[in-house]
């Protein structure tokens, strides 16, 4: 008799405990609810915010670099909450820059440069003064963003200072107008003499 009332006693416990529980996870469950569609309707404010407030010059330079990257990134932003850029896939996906690869992230910031370029002197179009900077370019990186290079050109002037034979050839083959100058460089103290950096220069 008395084992009987024990379990009868140890099973209502176990009752209410189950419908404590229970009771705590319907509010927490709540809870979740609220927060993650607070934390979504955040995430799309932000968003909001960052593809319709987002700078002029942020815009520009998004373009650009979605240009030098055939497509695969489609934005560049600078998030309110975060201290590096992030390079935006066409497939939003949000990666910072120091996880690109260094062919990718000098390109961000070249497409950066060429829009503060425009920024900075808007009512009067300065010329644009580049030092071999496709140093770490393969060929098909640098012959996209020779073609970027051209739309800058038509804006200002572009003067492309480079020891490269191949990029002043394809920085020249992807602007027509392009004049290439070879400078003859002073014979060192070995004597021996060569060929000084190329200046591509074009004028839109």
């Amino acid at each position: 008799r008395l084992e009987r009332l024990r379990e009868e006693a140890e099973a209502e416990d176990r009752l209410v405990a189950y419908e404590e529980l229970n009771a705590e996870f319907a509010r927490l469950a709540d809870r979740y609810a609220v927060l993650s569609l607070t934390a979504e309707l955040i995430r799309k404010t932000k968003l909001i915010f960052e593809e319709e407030r987002q700078p002029e010059v942020l815009q520009k330079a998004s373009g650009y670099f979605e240009r030098m990257t055939d497509g695969a990134y489609a934005r560049i932003v600078v998030p309110s909450d975060a201290e590096t850029l992030i390079a935006e896939t066409n497939d939003r996906r949000a990666i910072e820059a120091q996880l690109l690869s260094r062919g990718t992230r000098e390109q961000m910031y070249l497409a950066l440069r060429f829009a503060l370029a425009g920024a900075t002197s808007p009512s009067q179009a300065l010329p644009l003064l580049l030092d071999d900077l496709f140093v770490h370019f393969d060929a098909v990186r640098l012959k996209r963003t020779a073609q970027v290079l051209g739309a800058v050109s038509q804006e200002r002037q572009v003067v492309l200072f480079t020891c490269h034979e191949h990029v002043a050839q394809t920085v020249a083959g992807s602007l027509p107008s392009a004049q290439v100058i070879k400078m003859a460089r002073r014979e060192d103290a070995a004597g021996a003499s060569g060929l000084a950096p190329s200046g591509t220069s074009s004028r839109g």
